[in-house]
C-alpha cells in the first residue's frame, strides 16, 4: 500500500482462526480518519507500534570509532627518548624476606552448615519461581480477576478502577506482559501491566485468559514477566 507512513495506522487483526490476514499475522495500514478495523473481517485491529534507531546513537558511534583511530595513530608515532646507558643508575635488586604462611584450620562443620543454607535459600527462590500448587493458585486468581475486568456486562467505570489493585496485588515493578495468539505462537502484542490491564478493561469480547508456563514470578510472589493467551467470543 503505496501511502505516506504519517498518514495512516498500522495494526493487526486478532481474529485468528476467522481472518486470513489474522492467520498470516499481516500488518493492516488504515487510513488517519477511517475506523480501524480489519478491512477483511470488520474486526478490531491491535495498533502495530514502529521503534525507529536514534539518529544520535549512530552518531556516538562512529565518534568512538574516529577518535580511538586518531588515539591509536598518536600511540604509533609517539617515540620515546633515549637513555644513556653509561649515566643511567644502576637499580638495586631487593629480595623480600619470605615467610611460611600461616597454617588456618577450617571447621568442616562450619562449611558444611553454610552450605546447606545457601542450598536451602536458593531452593526457596526456586520453589517460588517454578510450578507448584502456590503458583497455580496464583494462576487461577489472576485469570479469575481478568475475567472480572474484562466482563462488559459491567460498565467501563468500574472495570477501570479494578486496574489499580489488580496491578499492586499480582505484579512487581517494571513487569513485562506479551499477549499470544491462542495457539500461543504468534505474539500480538507487548506491554507493561498497567497498559494491559487498561487494554482488558476496555475491551469488549475477551471472555477468558490462558497463562503460559514460560511465566515468571519474582521473589516477593509476584509475577516479573506474563506470557498470556486471550480468548474471544
Amino acid at each position: 500500500m503505496a501511502t505516506n507512513n504519517l498518514a495512516v495506522r498500522k495494526g493487526r487483526c486478532i481474529n485468528i482462526g476467522n481472518c486470513k490476514k489474522a492467520n498470516v499475522s499481516e500488518v493492516i495500514e488504515i487510513k488517519l480518519g477511517d475506523e480501524f478495523i480489519c478491512p477483511d473481517c470488520s474486526g478490531n485491529l491491535v495498533e502495530v507500534r514502529e521503534k525507529s534507531f536514534p539518529k544520535w546513537v549512530i552518531y556516538a558511534i562512529i565518534a568512538v570509532f574516529v577518535i580511538g583511530g586518531a588515539a591509536l595513530l598518536l600511540t604509533q608515532g609517539d617515540t620515546t627518548p633515549t637513555h644513556d646507558p653509561a649515566h643511567s643508575p644502576i637499580p638495586k635488586t631487593i629480595v623480600p624476606e619470605t615467610k611460611p604462611a600461616p597454617i588456618v584450620k577450617v571447621d568442616d562443620s562450619d562449611t558444611e552448615m553454610t552450605k546447606d543454607d545457601s542450598f536451602s535459600e536458593s531452593t526457596e527462590i526456586q520453589q517460588r519461581q517454578t510450578s507448584g500448587v502456590g503458583v497455580q493458585q496464583l494462576d487461577n486468581s489472576l485469570v479469575s480477576t481478568l475475567i472480572r475486568i474484562a466482563d462488559n456486562r459491567n460498565d467501563e467505570l468500574s472495570r477501570i478502577r479494578l486496574v489499580d489493585p489488580t496491578l499492586n496485588n499480582f505484579f512487581s515493578p517494571n513487569a513485562v506482559v506479551e499477549t499470544y495468539s491462542q495457539n500461543g505462537r504468534t505474539m500480538l502484542r507487548r506491554d507493561n501491566a498497567r497498559e494491559f490491564l487498561e487494554w482488558v478493561s476496555t475491551s469488549n469480547k475477551l471472555i477468558n485468559f490462558r497463562i503460559m508456563p514460560e511465566s515468571r514470578i519474582g521473589a516477593n510472589g509476584k509475577y516479573t514477566y506474563l506470557k498470556i493467551t486471550e480468548i474471544y467470543e
